[in-house]
């Protein structure tokens, strides 16, 4: 105790040690800002400092530690202003120099490289005349700019004009036409670009020898980027226009098809606002393509003569790694798809069993490689192994890519079309003419309904059910934190009891499910056919057990009560199952079964609380019966506005006429797609086979000085073309029987729509694999005639 109250006596004695350092280090700190050094406050500063921390390592610690922070700051900016100071005129004189340096030599590359004159113009009509003999790579350019301009032009003409007579005008950029619209913008715009950097890469290739004597020349570079710039505008003016007569062609022969087959009356001639969208869509990727693609075969030219880097080698020690990293990629792949909670997630199995397989491939070669350098083979089984094309063999990437597109065309856009057309008829997904959602005021408008036109009205009780999140979050929405706000949209279902979902099965015909519900379990029946991918009913944060809210949205909650509000169910089953109606793709409406018990005491009494079925057989009556709805419709506004897509009331005949109108517009997106990919795999084959015509020609005089006969000749060039273009289409067949084998689980078809739905894929199978067969054996032609 006499220890303390000792050094209770001593600070107000060294206290001013350290307030005393803290102010001299200000004044230096100051004067060497203005140029004035003193080292003598330096010296006070540190002695003073020295005292203050003897002091406090004497006495425990005692001090404030207020101050000690305060002199330690004081302290370091004295230090970091005294070397500024220190080293400020060296940096500025540095700078100085180097700033007259960089003018100078600015100034005399300029007197170097200035041009008083003008270009001949002669060397503009070589420049021409030398373009214009690339005849094929501007033709296939032109035809292939065309062709996807055109189908863009296309899309978006059908999507605006289907919207016209669309039952949902403000639908979500994912739902509806909307949605099926901006999935099939994205595939060709993907494509779009592949095909253009590939062509474009092969123009340039082409242009290689005349870049080279133009350099040799001494021409400027301004003269070869204006060269470029008119060559590659004219490329892309000319499709604009030849991509716009297309567009507009092929727009009139559908409208004209599509008027006989929907009934409909679509004008032939598409608005001034869809050549505007396309063109601008299609200047701005073309134009970023053109410039990111000449940008690398510029640095690739000139980046030629320096040093070579080292070729990339795999070790064999990393081969056993890279098999156990494929497969667990792979298994990973497939575990993540087959759950519902991740709504059929395309791109993690394209990933995962993409770099699956590429791995494989290296692995294997890998094996291959080392069974050959062990092995001790004659000199025909060595020929046997030479590549004539090595190139083919050589490239991992050929084949990555070419699988890709087999995978794309065989296990997404096939199953996209097959679903499509085993799908049941459109009357056959709504077994009432009119589903109501409607509260217990409204009880007398049906019964007058049901006396005055003796129609078949039943009623269910029901609640709204709301999920946290309605519909698949981007990564825009995961990058701001989304979670943190109000989700929009919720999810809007329907909740019933046990007792109306055997009712609604037996009114259906159909057999209802054993289930036993408890307290907070739920039931859940999906509504949606088989052309629609499976989904979780709650998107939230990809939870197995679904956050429900009994009562309609809310508007405004804070997120650390989102567990309260939404609480968290267990789901004891689920079916795919129509019941009421297929309404907004199965997104929306889906029936959430209660237990009875459960049911009935809910005591929150939040939207429609009344579920009624009306069925009608004379047409005649149907315009009055709509007028009495569209006032009941008045009546019950609020319950849109939360999402336009939620009707108190749903009609079997827009919402069939909905559902043809989106049928037909994916039908159209996913043609335009799989043309698009088989093109596309065309293009790289055939590009493939004439960079390594050269090689070839080569190779092939070499083994004919060795004395190999042409049929021996023959057999090798078709066991190359069939192992650089067969085997990545067998991987694919492969791997999108295992994607339909899981999508068909997911989707939960079974019985006569199974076999309906394996009978369109199989058929879409069998048409691709003749397809391909085509273009191999004309490939192999191809390879046989450059020599």
């Amino acid at each position: 105790m006499a220890e303390e109250n000792g050094a209770v006596y001593l600070v107000p004695y060294f206290l001013p040690f350290a307030i005393l350092a803290n102010i001299l280090s200000g004044v230096k700190a100051v004067l060497l800002l203005c140029n004035k050094n003193i080292n003598f406050l330096g010296y006070v500063v540190y002695g003073l400092q020295l005292v203050y921390i003897a002091t406090l390592f004497s006495f425990g610690g005692y001090l404030p530690y207020p101050t000690a922070f305060i002199a330690i700051a004081g302290t370091m900016t004295e230090f970091m202003v005294r070397k500024y100071a220190q080293e400020y005129e060296v940096f500025t004189k540095e700078w100085e120099k180097q700033k007259k340096k960089e003018k100078g030599e600015k100034e005399e590359r300029k007197r170097r490289l200035f041009f008083p004159g003008k270009y001949d113009g002669q060397l503009f009509r070589i420049m021409w005349h030398e373009t214009k003999h690339q005849k094929k790579a501007l033709l296939l350019m032109i035809v292939g700019n065309s062709i996807l301009f055109g189908m863009l032009f296309l899309l978006f003409a059908l999507k605006e004009k289907f919207q016209e007579g669309y039952g949902i005008a403000d639908a979500l950029p994912s739902q509806g036409l909307n949605g099926i619209l901006m999935n099939a913008v994205i595939v060709v715009t993907v494509l779009y670009v592949f095909f253009e950097g590939l062509a474009l890469y092969n123009f340039a290739r082409n242009q290689k020898t005349r870049q080279s004597v133009l350099w040799i020349l001494g021409a400027r570079e301004s003269v070869q980027v204006k060269i470029q710039a008119i060559e590659y505008g004219l490329l892309i003016v000319s499709s604009l226009g030849v991509g716009c007569l297309l567009g507009t062609v092929g727009y009139g022969i559908s409208a004209s098809v599509l008027n006989k087959v929907l009934n409909n009356q679509i004008p032939f001639i598409a608005s001034l606002n869809i050549y505007f969208i396309t063109i601008g869509i299609y200047l701005l990727v073309s134009c970023i393509t053109a410039f990111v693609v000449n940008d690398s075969f510029k640095r690739s030219i000139y980046g030629s003569g320096k040093k070579s880097k080292r070729r990339f080698v795999i070790k064999r020690k990393y081969m056993t790694g890279m098999i156990l990293s494929a497969f667990l990629i792979l298994a990973y792949s497939v575990h993540y798809y087959s759950k519902r909670i991740n709504a059929e997630n395309i791109y993690t199995i394209l990933c995962g069993f993409c770099g699956g397989v590429l791995l494989l491939v290296l692995a294997g070669s890998l094996i291959r490689s080392r069974r050959y350098r062990m092995s001790s083979d004659n000199f025909i089984q060595v020929m046997g192994k030479i590549p004539i094309q090595s190139g083919l063999l050589r490239s991992v990437s050929l084949r990555f890519v070419l699988f890709l597109f087999h995978v794309i065309f065989l296990g997404i856009l096939s199953v996209n079309m097959a679903g499509n057309l085993a799908a049941p008829k459109e009357e056959t997904l709504y077994p009432y003419d009119y589903v109501c959602m409607a509260y217990e005021e409204d009880q007398n408008l049906f019964e007058d309904l049901k006396q005055k036109y003796e129609i078949d009205i039943k009623a269910y009780p029901m609640t709204r059910v709301t999920t946290v999140q309605g519909d698949a979050t981007d990564w825009i929405d995961e990058a701001n934190n989304y979670y943190m706000n109000v989700i929009w949209p919720q999810g809007q279902h329907v909740g019933i009891s046990e007792s109306t979902y055997r009712l609604l099965c037996e009114e259906k015909g159909v057999i209802p499910q054993d289930i036993e519900i408890d307290k907070d379990e739920i039931y859940i029946v999906y509504q949606q056919d088989v052309s629609m991918k499976a989904h979780p009913l709650d998107w939230y944060m990809d939870r197995k057990t679904p956050q429900i809210r009994i009562g309609q949205p809310l508007r405004a909650y804070s997120f650390t009560q989102r567990e309260k509000l939404y609480p968290a169910r267990t789901v004891v089953g689920e079916e795919r199952q129509i019941l009421t109606g297929l309404f907004q793709g199965g997104m929306q409406e889906n029936l959430v079964v209660f237990s009875d018990e459960y049911f009935n005491q809910l005591k929150i009494q939040e939207g429609p609380s009344m579920l009624y079925t009306i069925k009608i057989e004379d047409s005649k009556i149907r315009k009055e019966i709509e007028e009495q709805l569209n006032q009941f419709v008045k009546l019950h506004e609020e319950d849109s506005s939360w999402s336009r897509a939620i009707q108190p009331y749903y009609s079997k005949q827009v919402k069939m006429n909905d559902l043809s109108t989106e049928r037909v517009f994916q039908e159209i997106a996913v043609l335009m797609e799989m043309f698009l990919i088989v093109f596309c795999v065309c293009l790289v084959q055939s590009m493939k086979v004439e960079f390594e015509k050269q090689e070839s020609r080569k190779r092939y005089r070499l083994l004919s000085y060795i004395g190999i006969y042409h049929n021996e000749y023959k057999l090798l060039i078709k066991r190359e073309i069939m192992q650089a273009f067969g085997q990545p289409l067998l991987w694919a067949y492969l791997v999108s029987a295992v994607i339909v084998g899981m999508t068909c689980q997911l989707r939960e078809i079974t019985g006569l729509e199974l076999r309906r739905f394996a009978g369109c894929q199989v058929g879409i199978w069998v048409l691709y694999f003749l397809i391909q067969l085509v273009l191999l054996k004309v490939a192999e032609k191809r390879s046989l005639k450059i020599q």
